[in-house]
Formats: structure tokens, sequence, C-alpha cells
């Protein structure tokens, strides 16, 4: 182990190490919770950063955000204990121990048909027709813009949308009506 090694110098190399290896979009949230945790962990030794230094932090930040950002800055720091200890920097991931706070339940709330109405009709045929076929479908707004032609099979009555959240193609049913669109 690196006994001396700082919190700063670790976080600045794992997400360098990040920019070749995840998604840009992973990078950016890192980079978003690295900011809101700076405060917390710096000038601070890796080593001597314990469960309860941890759990200090992340209970302060569940006071600013929701339980769902408090998870991403623990993810954070779990990637880069997991980072350090495989560079022998630390011994343990501290953060393991660190159970993940409560998430709300996610929102749904379909459209009124006033709401559709009003909307379907402000738009230009174009935009009319892709705003009937992503309720119809259900697609993420990537999904529904970045659809190709060859990602949609008429006869099998499905779409395979390759551009996913995932990154990981998806296979989604097309309704009478979305075929129509």
């Amino acid at each position: 182990t690196r006994e001396d090694l700082g919190y700063d110098m670790a976080m600045a190399e794992f997400l360098e190490q990040c920019n070749s290896t995840i998604k840009p979009s992973s990078v950016k949230r890192y980079k978003v919770s690295a900011r809101a945790i700076h405060p917390h962990f710096t000038g601070r030794k890796l080593a001597d950063i314990t469960k309860a230094d941890i759990l200090h932090a992340l209970d302060k930040r569940k006071r600013e955000v929701t339980g769902s950002a408090v998870n991403r800055d623990r993810a954070l720091l779990s990637a880069m204990f997991t980072f350090a200890c495989d560079r022998a920097y630390v011994e343990f991931n501290p953060v393991l121990a660190v159970k993940k706070h409560r998430e709300n339940e996610a929102r749904t709330r379909n459209l009124t048909e006033w709401e559709y109405s009003t909307i379907h009709a402000a738009c230009g045929k174009l935009l009319a027709d892709m705003v009937a076929f992503d309720v119809e479908t259900g697609l993420r707004v990537s999904e529904l813009v970045f659809l190709k032609w060859s990602e949609v099979d008429l006869k099998k009555m499905e779409a395979t949308p390759t551009e996913t959240k995932s990154g990981k193609a998806r296979q989604v049913p097309l309704s009478d009506k979305s075929l129509a669109i």
C-alpha cells in the first residue's frame, strides 16, 4: 500500500483513467459527484478514510439532494476505492460496508387525452407523427431520434433500437397504430 497517497491524487488518477474506459455521460456524472463530495475528503490520506467518514459525508449530502443522487456519490467513491485497491494504494474498500440510501419510487404519469390532443395539434406533421409514434412505443427520445429503418422489422412488428441508454439493443413491439405511422 501507499500509506501517504492523498484522496485528491487518487480521485484525479481515477477520473483520468475513466476518460478512456467508460462512457462520457458516466464520466460527466462521476465529475458531478466528485465536486459534491470533494469538501468532505480533500487533503486527507486515502488510507485514513473510514466507513464512518463516508457515512458522515453521505449523510450530509442527503440533507441537500435525493437518495438516488447520494447513491451515485456512493458509487463514485466505491469505484474509486476499488481502483485504489487494484493498484495497492489501499488494502480494502470501506464503501462496501456502507448501505445504499433508499430511493423514491419512479414517478409514472401518462398524458391525459386533452394534454395529448393539445400537444399533437400544436405540432407540424413530422413532429406530430414522432409524438404519436413515441406515445405508442414508449421509446426514449434518443431511441426515437436515432432509430434507423434497418432497426424496424415490419413483418415481426417490432423495432430494435441500438442507440439505447444501456448501449445494448432492445426489442420494442410495434402496435398497428405505430406501424401505420
